[in-house]
């Protein structure tokens, strides 16, 4: 039988725990800051930065420093806002896109921009077919979007993360050292991001590379589920950009065949034919072969490299010839 001497010790012991626990949880996200949110470290961000949070609070800090951006989901991060020096001259760009984006994410982050006083002159929009396909998209703790453009108080944003279990997320920090790089962020400068693990195993065994990315697969058609409200997302987004007089060009990604090869025919057409009623304008090379069949032009099934990027970049803005 417990006596009251014990469970006051017992109690005591649940309440240190407890205290022990949560101390160790937020001392570990600030010396680790596995997101870069709160920027206690030197260390440079490594694959669980908080793209949403970094480079939106970077542009606020230099609000006349860019007056272009290029937006859209994780195919975007490859596209260098160098490449545009040459053909739109007076420009400054900065990559804007983020893994997982969709237009909601895009209107909301330049809504709170151009409330904050950036000028937005122009914007690049590519548009990636998934987010229209996806049921319900996995919003990971480090797509988390800048207290600003979620509206929510500082306090409890960064509240949310000092105390987040986050022992994955550490784990790839610490894996993720100089000699191992898994990906190069340049929140500070342009926005766009380097695959340096995948470009490095691709250097050493570009065979077994692909051979690891690219599985063999049986091929057999299958309707895709047509989300409605990513089209009105879009048109939303589109009517925005419109209203504020900002100069918009937009493009449908290229898909590897690997990628489509079990969506059912006419599954293309379709897209390009939505995206067209929305964006009439739209330039479109998701059925360009040369750019959907050479799968070693691609990360992943869903990424291509940035050979494929420049190449889109000098279609939409050829070079100025002499």
């Amino acid at each position: 039988m417990h006596t009251k001497q014990h469970v006051i010790h017992w109690n005591i012991s649940i309440v240190t725990t407890i205290l022990l626990s949560v101390v160790t949880v937020a001392s570990l996200n600030l010396w680790f800051d596995p997101y870069f949110v709160f920027h206690t470290t030197d260390r440079y961000p490594t694959v669980t930065a908080n793209e949403r949070f970094n480079k939106v609070e970077h542009i606020l800090h230099n609000p006349s420093k860019y007056d272009a951006f290029l937006i859209g989901s994780s195919r975007m991060g490859v596209y260098d806002p160098d490449w545009l020096k040459t053909s739109r001259p007076g420009r400054h760009f900065y990559n804007l896109s983020v893994f997982s984006g969709d237009s909601l994410d895009m209107l909301k982050m330049l809504k709170t921009l151009k409330s904050s006083g950036v000028r937005i002159k122009e914007v690049i929009l590519g548009i990636d077919i998934f987010p229209f396909i996806e049921k319900k998209r996995v919003r990971d703790v480090s797509m988390r979007h800048h207290p600003l453009v979620s509206m929510v108080s500082p306090f409890h944003y960064f509240l949310r993360y000092l105390f987040t279990f986050s022992p994955l997320h550490i784990m790839k920090v610490i894996e993720d050292t100089k000699d191992n790089r898994i990906f190069e962020y340049d929140f500070e400068e342009k926005g766009n991001w380097h695959a340096v693990k995948f470009e490095r195993l691709i250097h050493e065994n570009h065979k077994g590379f692909m051979a690891s990315q690219f599985l063999k697969k049986e091929h057999s058609k299958e309707p895709l589920h047509w989300e409605k409200r990513r089209f009105d997302e879009l048109a939303s987004l589109y009517q925005w950009l419109i209203q504020e007089e900002i100069k918009t060009t937009a493009f449908i990604h290229p898909v590897s065949s690997y990628q489509m090869a079990n969506a059912e025919d006419g599954t293309k057409d379709f897209f390009i034919s939505k995206i067209r009623s929305i964006i009439p304008t739209a330039y479109e090379f998701l059925d360009d072969n040369s750019m959907t069949d050479d799968l070693n032009e691609y990360y992943d099934p869903k990424h291509y490299r940035p050979s494929i990027a420049e190449r889109i970049i000098n279609i939409l803005y050829p070079t100025p010839k002499d």
